[in-house]
């Protein structure tokens, strides 16, 4: 965003902002997606029941 902030007050057009900058930060973004989902997610966590509302687990 500060990219795409520095630019638009260099030129004073968003749109050329967006568009000349949009090809850098896309794929920055979604390498840090991949990397923030690898690294944060739980290898042993199994499913859980579910329950209703008086506490007892739902049947299928």
């Amino acid at each position: 965003m500060l990219l795409i902030y520095y630019f638009y007050q260099r030129r004073e057009n968003i749109w050329l902002a967006i568009c000349v900058l949009g090809p850098v930060v896309i794929p920055i973004s979604v390498v840090v997606f991949v990397l923030a989902s690898l690294l944060t997610q739980k290898k042993e966590d199994s499913p859980r029941l579910l329950f209703d509302m008086d506490g007892q687990p739902v049947k299928r």
